[in-house]
């Protein structure tokens, strides 16, 4: 079983699949907003896959493979802020069976590159995703954009400190984005 999303020009998309032996099974894939990031498509595909996988009546392991580092980690931090995460690991807690095994991106294995291929297609094909919310960067890269556009806009037509304006007409702005922050 493997898990993936992908970001494209057309948007963002996740997908599952199922494989028994090298046959694929079962296929589930969505489109999610173009504000949308690929850590979120990656973690509802998780979650979409553990959900499926959870109805299987095994005693068998249950091997979840993904290539996504910072996904697993937030699934198994035990500060967990993200609600997606926090819903995976109580499945998982509750489904001893299931086991997610990290693997590399682009590595040969056949049902990684399927699914991440599955993951592209879902960016323009896919059923769109019920609502999930847009993550803060977002609005942080836009607010950060439209203060600058209306910021060079009054630098531009204003009509005082046009010595300093002829030598510096372009707003230029390294912005802390809260590294330093604790």
């Amino acid at each position: 079983m493997y898990s993936d999303g992908s970001e494209a020009e057309f948007g963002v998309g996740c997908t599952f699949c199922v494989f028994e032996s090298l046959d694929i099974t079962r296929i589930w894939s969505s489109r999610l907003s173009n504000k949308n990031t690929v850590f979120q498509a990656e973690i509802i595909a998780l979650r979409e896959l553990i959900k499926f996988s959870k109805n299987f009546n095994t005693d068998q392991v249950i091997k979840i493979h993904v290539n996504n580092t910072a996904v697993i980690q937030a699934v198994f931090n035990l500060k967990k802020t993200n609600k997606i995460a926090r819903e995976i690991s109580t499945i998982l807690l509750d489904n001893s069976n299931i086991e997610i095994i990290s693997i590399k991106a682009h590595n040969g294995y056949k049902g990684k590159e399927g699914t991440d291929t599955l993951a592209k297609q879902a960016t323009e094909n896919g059923i769109p995703y019920t609502y999930i919310q847009i993550p803060r960067c977002f609005f942080k890269g836009l607010l950060e954009y439209l203060l600058l556009d209306k910021w060079q806009n009054e630098w531009t037509e204003d009509v005082t400190g046009r010595d300093i304006y002829n030598l510096i007409p372009k707003i230029k702005c390294a912005w802390n984005h809260g590294e330093e922050r604790k």
